[in-house]
């Protein structure tokens, strides 16, 4: 006997209040992960002897707290059929190898620097297929909490995995007040991340947009092992991976700071002409080494085309930068961009030096 269900549309509606005279726009953009089954998250048991059995085991603790955490969540909002939006956890021993069950592995590190393409600040990061933690850099950035922000980065690092983009504004003063104020950030994938990590959550707006990624049937949507005994009227579909951009580049891989004169780069890209619809601007989110966040908006040509420039001096923060580029809500993140801004005392360099593109790097698919 097959079940008939009726499938509901939520709709969150966002106010951001300010004292602006302005409107500010916001941006949540999807990326192209997608869980093509109920997932798995693993958590392995480092190896390293720079933490302790105790800690090692909260941290541990925080990462289930983690998974059913968003599994609590996206199962309230579900009324009919919660099985759809099933997460389960497991705990890897040090000793243990990750089994072939694990959809994601949440993995501990010390520090990011075994990889070239990470800020060396970096709370966490997703690539391929793992959750990466660095619990030095918590420990670093938010002292006695840095197991909260444990809990938190993992949070954020799995809403990553279901596909969720960082939801920010055009406005970055205003982005600036939202992570130092006493309340809650408009969304757990916030860029920046709040100094308190107490008040990073997950709210309504980032449930929906999970929703509005695998439709009715959870993370039934994008399996071939859909439940054939239910049947949802009109049910709503997933959305499936878009890629917004023919190409990204920068003018300069690496930017040069020079004590007594500007350096200037150039950051272009052009939009996929199936995707293209006039009206609508391009956000760039360029990640600082300190994991404060800069977002530009810029208007593309009638083609597709959008060009703009970023202006470094000598009081530049040095070190290695990330660039993330959304258009109508989506990030194909293997068009996103690393540079590093090096400080030196060297001569100025030529007018011919450094003219040459940078194209596209394909190591820099992570997401922070």
């Amino acid at each position: 006997m097959k079940i008939l269900l009726s499938s509901l549309i939520f709709v969150v509606f966002v106010t951001i209040s300010s004292n602006y005279a302005y409107a500010i726009d916001y941006t949540y953009p999807t990326i192209n992960q997608r869980l093509t089954e109920t997932p798995t998250y693993c958590a392995v048991e480092s190896i390293s002897d720079k933490i302790s059995l105790s800690q090692m085991n909260e941290m541990m603790d925080k990462s289930q707290i983690a998974v059913n955490t968003w599994k609590e969540k996206l199962q309230d909002s579900e009324l009919i059929n919660k099985d759809f939006w099933d997460i389960k956890f497991k705990k890897i021993g040090k000793n243990e190898s990750v089994s072939d069950d694990c959809t994601i592995t949440i993995l501990f590190r010390d520090d990011p620097e075994f990889s070239g393409s990470l800020l060396s600040k970096t709370l966490g990061a997703f690539m391929r297929s793992s959750i990466y933690i660095y619990y030095e850099n918590q420990e670093s950035i938010y002292g006695e909490k840095w197991m909260d922000g444990i809990l938190k980065t993992t949070i954020h690092e799995m809403g990553h995995t279901f596909g969720l983009g960082h939801y920010t504004t055009d406005d970055n003063d205003y982005n600036r007040k939202i992570v130092t104020r006493n309340e809650s950030p408009p969304s757990i994938m916030f860029a920046p991340a709040h100094i308190n990590p107490d008040l990073r959550m997950i709210t309504e707006i980032d449930v929906q947009k999970v929703r509005s990624i695998y439709g009715s049937y959870g993370f039934h949507a994008f399996s071939e092992q859909r439940p054939s005994e239910i049947i949802i009227e009109n049910p709503i579909s997933p959305l499936d991976p878009t890629y917004p951009f023919e190409f990204t580049e920068i003018s300069k891989n690496t930017v040069k700071l020079f004590r007594h004169q500007d350096t200037m780069m150039t950051i272009s890209g052009q939009i996929n002409n199936a995707v293209y619809m006039s009206g609508h601007p391009v956000y760039i989110l360029i990640t600082n080494p300190d994991l404060s966040v800069d977002v530009l908006k810029v208007k593309p040509t009638r083609n597709g085309f959008f060009e703009t420039y970023l202006n470094f001096n000598y009081k530049s923060i040095p070190g290695k930068h990330s660039i993330e580029f959304a258009y109508i809500d989506k990030i194909d993140q293997s068009k996103n961009l690393i540079f590093d801004v090096e400080q030196t005392d060297i001569p100025l360099p030529s007018k011919s030096e450094n003219l040459n593109i940078v194209q596209v790097n394909n190591n820099a698919e992570q997401f922070f």
